[in-house]
């Protein structure tokens, strides 16, 4: 199984937070991302989620809209900033099919730190906005080390400007 981390892109900077549209520069990001991603025949998720945030929801429709392949979108609940990314990776255990999850720093450094290191605090994974990063469900490296010591990093793709 394959998981498919996407920070979300730039938003505007004002408005309340659960409603901050993505700004012009964000939008292009995601197109650009899209672009990047259709010419190297990325092999994505057939459904994109994302957290109820705005900015979320309107990178993942982007995203999928650039590919141009029929993707569907969808909100799942876990994925907010302040969500517990312990409860999320305990989702993962039973899961096979590949997921493209949509989201917010802290919250998805923290995952994929939880997932690779074992340690949701280990800092592993500072994701820039725009960013998209790969893990690799492998096979545990000892008996009993739960879902956490499976995970691997695939790839990384980071947008070239800073945050």
């Amino acid at each position: 199984m394959k998981l498919f981390l996407l920070r979300h892109t730039e938003a505007e900077p004002s408005g309340s937070d659960d409603k901050r549209a993505l700004s012009a520069r964000g939008r292009d990001t995601v197109r650009e991302l899209g672009r990047f991603l259709s010419e190297r025949s990325a092999r994505l998720p057939s459904t994109f989620e994302h957290s109820s945030l705005l900015r979320a929801r309107q990178t993942a429709e982007i995203l999928a809209e650039s590919l141009g392949r029929g993707i569907n979108c969808r909100e799942r609940d876990g994925l907010t900033p302040s969500d517990d990314v312990g409860a999320l990776a305990e989702q993962l255990a039973g899961e096979q099919e590949d997921r493209l999850w949509v989201g917010h720093e802290p919250h998805l450094g923290m995952l994929a730190s939880l997932l690779v290191c074992q340690d949701p605090y280990a800092g592993a994974f500072a994701m820039r906005k725009g960013s998209l990063l790969c893990l690799e469900r492998g096979i545990a490296v000892r008996p009993g080390s739960g879902p956490f010591s499976r995970w691997v990093v695939n790839g990384l793709v980071s947008p070239s400007f800073p945050d």
